[in-house]
């Protein structure tokens, strides 16, 4: 199944329902209630497909995923050809498909790219990078049940966050209130119902 989600310029927000994309490539929004498409203006959105891929948590990366492994390092998972980003691939394989490219200082650095797959397995999905101003992170948890910030690793919501039986209750942690990160408040609701018991992991 070709999975994807797609980033509203408009509303900046990531969706990962309510979207088709036909044969072409051309993007339409479906409606929930009867089902009816509607073609999009593609300007407005940015497509992100699925790598068919996973972290060491077992989350699943698309693309302009923030990967981040032991060291700290970050990588940013683009798709296209190699040598669009650089003059050659690092490690000198086929140079089309998906790329990790190293995040320094919240920039892209064209000069370190990587192959996915020499990265997903040692590390772990923390957001998603729109670009060097905007990014969605997604907060972690430990077997305790609290739930802290990527960026600066402060607690920001307990075990009730969990079991929170309301969406708009749950809305209070979209960001980070120590230092305002904003969050995929979206993928991080998917995985809340998940360890609930309340969703699939279709999109995760």
């Amino acid at each position: 199944m070709n999975k994807f989600r797609v980033y509203d310029k408009k509303n900046k927000e990531i969706i990962y329902d309510y979207f088709a994309i036909d044969n072409e490539g051309v993007l339409y929004y479906v409606s929930y209630i009867n089902s009816q498409k509607t073609k999009c203006n593609q300007d407005d959105f940015i497509i992100m497909h699925s790598t068919n891929r996973r972290d060491q948590e077992g989350i699943e990366i698309y693309e302009r995923d923030i990967l981040r492994n032991s060291s700290g390092l970050e990588y940013v998972v683009m798709n296209g050809e190699h040598d669009l980003f650089h003059s050659g691939d690092i490690n000198g394989a086929t140079n089309q498909g998906f790329v990790a490219v190293q995040l320094k200082d919240g920039v892209i650095d064209y000069d370190d790219i990587y192959l996915l797959s020499a990265v997903e397995f040692l590390a772990t999905v923390v957001g998603t990078y729109i670009s060097s101003e905007e990014k969605y992170l997604l907060p972690y948890t430990y077997d305790d049940g609290s739930w802290y910030c990527p960026e600066c690793g402060e607690e920001i919501g307990s075990f009730f966050m969990i079991n929170a039986p309301e969406n708009d209750i749950r809305e209070e942690w979209n960001h980070c209130e120590c230092c305002e990160a904003l969050f995929d408040f979206a993928r991080w609701e998917m995985i809340i119902d998940k360890l609930n018991g309340d969703e699939d992991d279709d999109y995760l």
